[in-house]
């Protein structure tokens, strides 16, 4: 307490004698008459002034240490800069090394925003030395227990995001990207947001996802798209339509504030397209087309009436009208293959009998192309089994087989049809295991090809391993019934009837179980 009232008296006198030329000069020189003599209290005013003296030196010294800090700390930052910039690709990487040891020592003037930026102008020069110091700076900035500066977790976020494409993810950097998101949760920009969505879908936090895709839509309207999709995909549509209709009301205000901007009027249409407006969609497209012939508005042209096919298809319309979509949308878009898909589907159906000749011709001058097309000839090869023509089937997928070692759908059909012969050799057998495994190689995932090849063993009597695939298609599969029967009878043949009669109970289960639901 006694040292506090010190201080206090000390600095109230330093105060004082500061004050005193101040009240000197207003009660003498301005307030009274110069030619009167000078009293004594004002001859102690002057005595007060002389006393003041020092402490005026004093803290005119102290405001000028100050300032001199100051200039001399924003001197050396213009320095460490210039020199920065002075530094030539791949050149002087001593130098630059020293440079880079100063400003992470502990004894730096630089602060977190200072040494962020050095760190950035040294990761733009091309040299492993700076690449170092650069990464050193940034781990000092953002490190993995502690807050940081949260741009340079901006930075480490970012530059970690690739992880989110790889597949399977590492847990241990699925986390450390989590925490420089998390540290980084105060910055708002559209690459931030959108790896910020990317790694919450990843990890399973979808109202997050959802949460960033809403924002970045406000800003930017193309992101509805990308909303509708996500909502769509967690069972949402009257959400994913309103984002939808959002979308097509916010380039609509593009498209009649500038009727020329092609990329608006594109998005505009296609948002109409997925409302299922589909003539609307066209006739928009179609204008633009007139106002500009730009190749943009041909494949999106081609792409509504893709919608309007896929559209036909989930209502199991009419296969003349499927066939009137696929054919305008050719005319816009020859080389899509997304037309070619829609064209195996089309050629899948049984009903395709009807208008065979015209889709078999359109196919054929098609393939007359000098650029081979997987898809083109597995649409012909579905077209030729439809119209029971299996050997020229199997010479067309053979073909494609031989080709594109790539189009699995081509290797499953063409393994099914060679065990499915009246005759099937033993080379057939062969050929059909080999390619059949290929098939299960490039999409492990699909409950068909495993069926295919269980088809394949089973067949060859080679039971065990036939109910291993049966067994992994199981998990995926939507009709189980036939891959359980094949189960069943694969057991039955090893004479495991117990587990025969298992298998045989579950069919007989899920047989009264879809016969209970259906309507009466």
């Amino acid at each position: 307490m006694i040292v506090l009232r010190w201080l206090v008296d000390f600095f109230l006198r330093i105060v004082q004698q500061c004050a005193e030329p101040f009240v000197y000069f207003y009660e003498y020189w301005f307030y009274r008459d110069p030619d009167m003599p000078i009293p004594a209290w004002v001859e102690q005013r002057r005595k007060y002034l002389k006393r003041s003296i020092p402490a005026i030196l004093a803290v005119l010294c102290v405001l000028g240490i100050g300032i001199l800090g100051v200039a001399s700390s924003s001197w050396v930052k213009k320095r460490y800069r210039e020199r920065l910039e002075g530094f030539a690709e791949g050149t002087q990487e001593v130098q630059i090394a020293r440079l880079g040891q100063r400003i992470v020592s502990e004894g730096s003037i630089f602060g977190s925003e200072e040494r962020f930026e050095l760190a950035c102008r040294l990761s733009e020069l091309d040299s492993e030395i700076c690449s170092a110091q650069s990464d050193r700076l940034l781990d000092y900035l953002a490190p993995g227990d502690s807050q940081g500066f949260a741009p340079a977790h901006r930075l480490r976020a970012l530059a970690q995001s690739k992880i989110l494409g790889q597949r399977p993810v590492d847990p241990g950097k699925l986390e450390s990207l989590g925490w420089h998101v998390q540290q980084s949760l105060g910055i708002e920009d559209e690459a931030l947001q959108r790896m910020r969505s990317d790694f919450y879908l990843a990890t399973g936090k979808i109202n997050l996802a959802t949460s960033e895709i809403s924002k970045l839509a406000n800003v930017s309207p193309e992101y509805w798209f990308a909303l509708a999709e996500l909502l769509l995909a967690s069972g949402d549509l009257n959400l994913a339509r309103n984002a939808l209709g959002r979308a097509a009301g916010a380039f609509e205000k593009l498209v009649s504030l500038n009727p020329a901007d092609i990329e608006a009027r594109i998005r505009y249409a296609t948002a109409l397209g997925r409302l299922g407006e589909f003539d609307s969609a066209i006739e928009i497209m179609s204008n633009g087309w007139k106002l500009t012939p730009d190749e943009r508005f041909r494949e999106g042209l081609c792409e509504i009436y893709l919608m309007k096919f896929q559209k036909q298809r989930n209502i199991q319309g009419p296969i003349e009208q499927q066939w009137e979509h696929l054919q305008s949308a050719l005319e816009w878009n020859p080389k899509n293959r997304l037309v070619y898909d829609g064209l195996s589907q089309l050629c899948a159906d049984v009903r395709v009998q009807a208008i065979a000749p015209m889709v078999r011709s359109k196919i054929d001058s098609l393939l007359d192309a000098p650029e081979f097309s997987s898809e083109l000839l597995f649409a012909k090869s579905n077209l030729l089994l439809v119209s029971k023509q299996t050997g020229s089937a199997i010479e067309a997928l053979e073909q494609i087989v031989q080709k594109d070692q790539e189009f699995h759908p081509a290797m499953n059909n063409l393994a099914w049809l060679l065990i499915d012969q009246a005759t099937v050799l033993p080379e057939h057998f062969e050929q059909a295991q080999r390619i059949a495994k290929r098939a299960v190689e490039l999409l492990p995932s699909s409950a068909s090809y495993r069926d295919t090849l269980g088809l394949v063993l089973f067949k060859q009597g080679r039971w065990t391993e036939a109910i291993a695939e049966f067994e992994v298609s199981l998990r995926s599969s939507q009709n189980s019934l036939p891959t359980l029967e094949k189960i069943a009878q694969a057991y039955q043949e090893l004479g495991q009837k117990e587990l025969s009669d298992q298998y045989r109970s579950r069919i007989e289960q899920l047989r009264s179980v879809s016969g209970s639901a259906k309507p009466k």
